[in-house]
């Protein structure tokens, strides 16, 4: 009769049982899955960390830029155009397009606000 305590202890041969290859398998395997977490989670943090850097560069500027007018440096327009370059068209954009679609901006100042982003950014690029 086999003794199953031994068995499992690997103690009738000279291989590995199968309880140790059943045991090291599972452990690769679970080992594998936590590194892919913690790969995610670092990605994650990562990217949430960039996105808060860059906002809060982009508030600096603005406050910087709302300085310079306060100041007279700059003339509003000009502070317009800067701030218009310092957004990211698209997000700009999309920000415009949603506020219409919720009702909080007219479509009539909507494409205002649009004609001014696309003509300031047209002037930063020329």
């Amino acid at each position: 009769m086999l003794d199953v305590t031994a068995f499992l202890a690997g103690e009738l041969g000279s291989s590995p049982s199968l309880f140790d290859q059943q045991w090291h398998e599972t452990f690769r395997d679970v080992a594998t899955i936590a590194a892919l977490a913690a790969v995610g989670i670092v990605w994650i943090g990562f990217h949430y960390w960039r996105r808060a850097s860059k906002v809060k560069q982009q508030e600096m500027s603005r406050r910087e830029v709302a300085a310079y007018v306060a100041e007279g440096t700059i003339s509003a327009d000009d502070a317009q155009k800067l701030l218009v370059g310092l957004e990211d068209s698209s997000d700009a954009e999309a920000s415009i397009k949603r506020q219409v679609a919720e009702g909080l901006l007219s479509p009539k100042k909507a494409e205002e606000r649009l004609r001014v982003l696309r003509a300031g950014r047209d002037g930063l690029l020329s």
